[in-house]
């Protein structure tokens, strides 16, 4: 026996406070969420309540009573060392109101477990047994990543148990008790929990007690949803029907959840289905963008009026920038109606995908896909349930025909008619090689998006029109392994691959800026990992690449690109380009005995097909001819297949998808001063294809690259004057900086017949310019010391970037980084910051200029674009949309802060395939000059042919 402790009086006292908030009859229910199952402080409380309900105002007695009482010890035995059946338990993991949870060893499978016991002092409380037996029969229901897998359940000493995956990492709770997560980060666990909640709802369950407890997040970043203890079941499973006391659950009862993240018809008491789950979901959302919780109030009672009477603050005004959109999102889940919120965790998904991919460039579109008001989203599902009508007959007809190619042979698909039908997804733009079809056309794979904030998604294709099997942020160029299990993809200056069911990526190369890749049936992969240089292979298990073929100077190439293998693997064709768009044709070349044969002109994006054809695009027609491949040439004349063709995918099993040809646009942006509060103020400047802005040293003029088709020019425009006046005339001209003293402008030019080299003129615009450094392959201009003596630059090797110091004086590179990129130079000439993926992601670091050890990363979640203060104080970088800075000293070595976000908002990015920096700050440190795009977005319809090889045959056929 031993005495209430002082605690379990506190909370008597603070929860019978609470109650008091509540009308008479809501008060049972609050204490039965709120004790969490603890009977004895439910019982005490209620006590209390009974003391005043007969007209007693002071509890001082009570308290006393309290305090003199005894209660029963823990009964529980702890089972750490038995063996529970198959399982030895190792340790204690922790211990909550509904069980205590071990860390034990599965001797069977010989693989780790978590156990959850009811403790004993509980066993005989029915009431506990049942929810115990619920989260079991909840759980046990369900196979998916984001949601936990229960392995068993069995009894043990009479105690109850079930047997889970142990996890490895902490709950969302302990993260959120760090502070508000970022916002790439916070959208990617919510979309981890919508599609957990989605596999859930399916099954008929409704949670009800989600909150950050209850989400675990593993140290790979996977969102798991824990903890079914309280789980409703709400409809009968075909396979396995609920039982009778599974149904009765299903009833009204006492309100069940956290005070906190319960919906409002919850509070009420009332039926909550599926979407009181989505209101929830919303609260956490918020407090994950925030770090507070959008009803927080005081009280419990106050917490529930709110929920109950108060609309939720927006995210907006947090201090931290939000996208429109995602403040749709959480107030559209916040609604108080269940009929406003969203309807489905599948929809909310959508949404979230949508703010992931950054497709929520226009404001309309916004708004046709997330309303702003209660009425408008009783529109939108209308609308929704219209088209989803509509496309049913379509949806099976596709899934229909894929269903009879994909039973058949994929050596060689038997005549049959030819079938052509859109899926019913709509896309970005999506450029050629960023689009991707299985060999057994089970799988689809495509990249869309903005440069630097595209998204790489793989689909299957018999519901293409499902949520995405993955969605992955900065990939692009995706291959497939031939037997259709593995998807190679291009991500952080890598090439990668993982498996189409699902697993974390696996690195297999450097290809910093990379120009396509194809997987051999032999298991070795064929790859551009660099512009202007050649092709290499590597395994595709990873290892050491080798040099497979070089640009010929004489013929005037500059790279080989998109390489594809012949049947054997002992012939790839390729691209080789040229200086201008024009400059490419299609190569043949043989690994055996060296051949090369040039099989047509003008030719990009080739496809070998089963046939016996070549497949490519020429001027946005998909064009085919007849190919020889032991001979590597071509035969006949080659033919029009389909016009206005921008991307395209073959499978061997004669599928061909492709999508319409992006229309002729120039991009165009405009030139925006933002302040660090996110407020923008236009400049005056024409919209134009501007790239690379930089302020001069005095803040009165800008220095910029303006593309024009094929050309770029350095340009100057002047802030007062508002005009634009162009610099340079010969050749490209690109990646200005600024003199130390103003006086001229640095800049990378590429002239006929040469790579990028570093030339300097007059700002004023005299005609003479001067030959800085002139070297094969790449180099280009970055920054500036303060004193002018250190230029950083980045070169390009034939396998990767090269950040570079070059030393004014005596025209020596002091410093050389491999896989580093960007560099920023300190003021004072003793530093610089710079971009690489050594670590498998962009991130920035730091390093002595004077080429010393030391080395620091000061970016945490990713990062490009370093730029150093003015000040010498502060270094900006770039993460997705977000702008960051991090505090920086250099009085006595060098000593960092955390970084901290400063605004957000979808300015035009460094998409790190010609790494750039797409913005500049003023010499105080408080605004920055950044490029808004203005070009219109491109949505895109997938195109299907089905048994395209017998069209193929037939158009090639020669006349009878």
């Amino acid at each position: 026996m031993s005495l209430v402790t002082p605690e379990h009086h506190r909370r008597v006292v603070q929860l019978y406070h609470d109650a008091l908030g509540f009308p008479p009859e809501h008060r049972s229910p609050f204490l039965s969420n709120a004790c969490e199952g603890d009977l004895a402080l439910q019982r005490d409380v209620e006590s209390l309540l009974r003391y005043a309900a007969n007209g007693h105002t002071m509890i001082d007695g009570y308290a006393l009573d309290v305090l003199g009482r005894t209660v029963a010890a823990d009964q529980s035995r702890s089972w750490v060392g038995r063996e529970i059946g198959h399982y030895r338990v190792v340790s204690l993991l922790g211990r909550g109101g509904m069980g205590e949870v071990y860390r034990a060893r599965d001797v069977r499978l010989s693989r780790e477990v978590a156990i959850k016991a009811l403790p004993l002092v509980y066993s005989a409380d029915p009431a506990r047994l049942q929810r115990f037996e619920q989260e079991a029969r909840a759980a046990g229901r369900l196979n998916h990543p984001n949601v936990v897998t229960i392995y068993d359940i069995g009894v043990h000493d009479n105690a109850p148990y079930i047997v889970a995956e142990l996890l490895d990492g902490e709950n969302l709770r302990a993260q959120l008790n760090r502070g508000a997560l970022p916002q790439p980060r916070a959208i990617d666990c919510a979309r981890q929990i919508a599609r957990g909640l989605a596999a859930t709802h399916a099954k008929g369950i409704v949670h009800r007690d989600l909150k950050p407890e209850n989400l675990f997040v593993t140290t790979d970043g996977v969102v798991k949803i824990l903890d079914f203890g309280l789980a409703k079941l709400t409809v009968p499973s075909v396979i396995d029907p609920m039982s009778s006391s599974e149904r009765q659950m299903a009833s009204p009862g006492p309100i069940a959840g956290t005070v906190g993240y319960l919906s409002p018809e919850q509070l009420r008491g009332e039926q909550a289905d599926h979407r009181g789950d989505l209101f929830t979901f919303g609260v956490i959302l918020y407090e994950m963008q925030t770090g507070r919780r959008p009803f927080d109030r005081e009280s419990s009672a106050e917490i529930a009026t709110a929920i109950l009477e108060e609309d939720p603050p927006d995210l907006d005004e947090s201090s931290r920038p939000i996208t429109p959109t995602l403040n749709r999102i959480v107030r559209r889940c916040l609604e108080k109606n269940p009929e406003h919120r969203f309807q489905s965790a599948t929809d909310l998904g959508f949404a979230l995908d949508l703010v992931s991919s950054r497709s929520d460039a226009s404001s309309q579109i916004q708004s046709a896909i997330i309303p702003p008001g209660r009425f408008g989203a009783a529109r939108w599902e209308r609308r929704s349930l219209l088209a989803a009508a509509l496309l049913i007959s379509l949806i099976s007809a596709a899934i229909w025909v894929i269903a009879v190619w994909q039973t058949r042979t994929v050596t060689r698909p038997a005549q049959g008619p030819v079938g052509r039908f859109v899926l019913p997804v709509q896309v970005g733009a999506i450029a050629a090689g960023d689009l991707e079809l299985s060999p057994d056309g089970a799988y689809l794979a495509y990249s869309t998006g903005r440069p630097g904030a595209r998204t790489l998604y793989l689909r299957a294709m018999a519901n293409p029109d499902a949520t995405p099997l993955a969605a992955i942020e900065g990939g692009d160029g995706p291959f497939f392994s031939p037997d259709s299990e593995w998807m190679g993809f291009f991500a952080d200056g890598k090439m990668k691959k993982m498996s189409v069911r699902g697993g974390a990526p696996i690195t297999l190369a450097d290809a910093p800026s990379h120009r396509g890749a194809h997987w051999g049936e032999h298991g070795t992969i064929v790859f551009a990992p660099i512009a202007r240089a050649g092709l290499f292979t590597v395994s595709a298990n990873g290892g050491v690449a080798q040099v497979v073929t070089t640009p010929d100077p004489g013929q005037l190439e500059t790279s080989h690109v998109s390489p594809r293998w012949l049947p054997g693997d002992n012939a790839i064709v390729y691209v080789a380009r040229g200086e201008t768009e024009a400059d490419r044709a299609l190569v043949a070349y043989s690994l055996e005995d060296r051949r090369r044969r040039v099989l047509l002109e003008g030719a990009d994006s080739p496809n070998y097909v089963a046939t016996g054809h070549l497949a490519y695009l020429q001027g946005g027609t998909l064009m085919a001819v007849s190919f020889d491949g032991e001979r590597l040439e071509t035969r006949g004349a080659p033919i029009s297949v389909i016009e206005d063709v921008g991307a395209y995918g073959l499978s061997d099993a004669g599928l061909l998808m492709y999508v319409p040809g992006t229309p002729a646009r120039r991009a165009s942006s405009a030139l925006v001063l933002v302040d660090r509060q996110g407020r923008q103020e236009r400049l005056e400047a024409p919209v134009r294809n501007y790239e690379q802005p930089r302020l001069s040293p005095d803040g009165r003029r800008v220095a910029l690259s303006i593309g024009s088709g094929p050309d770029y020019n350095i340009w100057i425009y002047d802030l007062a004057r508002a005009s634009l006046s162009r610099l340079t005339f010969e050749g490209r001209n690109a990646w200005p900086v600024w003199s130390h003293d103003g006086r001229h402008v640095i800049y990378a030019s590429n002239r006929a017949a040469t790579s990028w080299d570093i030339y300097r003129k007059s700002a004023a615009g005299a005609a003479t310019e001067e030959a800085l450094l002139v070297k094969p392959l790449i180099q280009v201009p970055h920054s500036l010391s303060g004193n002018g003596e250190l230029l950083g630059l980045t070169e390009v090797s034939t396998s990767s970037f090269h950040a570079s110091l070059l030393s004014r004086s005596d025209g020596t590179l002091n410093v050389t980084i491999t896989n580093g990129w960007s560099p920023s130079v300190s003021p004072d000439g003793r530093w610089f910051a710079y971009t690489s993926n050594e670590a498998g992601r962009y991130e920035i670091y730091v390093r002595p200029t004077s080429g010393t050890p030391g080395k620091w990363q000061i970016s945490t979640d990713g990062g490009v674009e370093p730029l150093w203060s003015v000040s010498g104080s502060e270094i900006f970088y770039r993460d997705g949309d977000q702008v960051l800075a991090v505090d920086v000293t250099t009085h006595a070595g060098f000593v960092h802060g955390r970084p901290r976000v400063l605004f957000e908002w979808r300015y035009r990015l460094d998409d790190q395939k010609n790494p750039m920096r797409s913005y500049d700050v003023t010499s105080d440190g408080q605004r920055f000059l950044m490029l808004e795009d203005e070009t219109e977005p491109i949505t895109s319809q997938l195109n299907v042919i089905v048994n395209w090889f017998d069209d193929l045959e037939r158009m090639l056929a020669p006349p009878k």
